[in-house]
């Protein structure tokens, strides 16, 4: 019994490669992607109707511009599955990281991917300008939006989506934490 304790223990210790963590990562968001997906295809089999959009308590409405100037709320996006990412353009792991997963998934559904419109909201619209969000977003994927408000909009939806964020000055450079 204590061998196998012994085992047990030195299995559940042993260092693993920080790429096992991002692998994942990516399977966990492409899980969600495709859930999302599934969901929006499916058909209550006793009715034969759509399943509809789960409720999840999210007030859906907002007002942002996207950063070539345009004005957008969500009734811009009818019709599609929004997948919203909020996050900053000087993000330095987990932004590119996570919209590279939005990417790959994206990639993956093939035509389905029509369905669905990829949204990245900033958490730091003071930094954050239409230009280096058109350039952030640009290097992931050609249908990620970049969104921006006022910090007042950015607020509101972050509320109204449960997101936190807080931004920090962490010696000479300014980082948001967000969950």
């Amino acid at each position: 019994m204590r061998d196998h304790l012994h085992r047990l223990t030195a299995w559940a210790t042993v260092k693993r490669p920080p790429w096992t963590y991002l692998i994942v990562a990516c399977a966990v968001t492409i899980t969600i992607l495709v859930g999302v997906v599934a969901a929006s295809l499916a058909v209550n089999r006793f009715t034969g109707e759509e399943a509809g959009t789960p409720s999840l308590g999210i007030n859906r409405h907002f007002t942002l511009m996207t950063s070539d100037g345009n004005r957008v709320t969500d009734q811009s996006f009818h019709g599609k599955w929004l997948v919203i990412y909020f996050g900053y353009t000087f993000c330095p792991d987990l932004c590119p990281t996570t919209l590279s997963d939005i990417s790959a998934a994206l990639q993956q559904l093939g035509a389905t991917a029509d369905k669905v419109q990829p949204l990245f909201i900033t958490v730091d619209p003071e930094r954050d300008t239409p230009q280096v969000i058109a350039d952030y977003v640009g290097s992931f994927d050609r249908r990620l939006i970049g969104l921006r408000g006022t910090p007042e909009q950015t607020a509101a939806v972050a509320a109204a989506y449960h997101v936190y964020y807080a931004p920090q000055k962490l010696g000479d450079n300014r980082e948001c934490r967000r969950s």
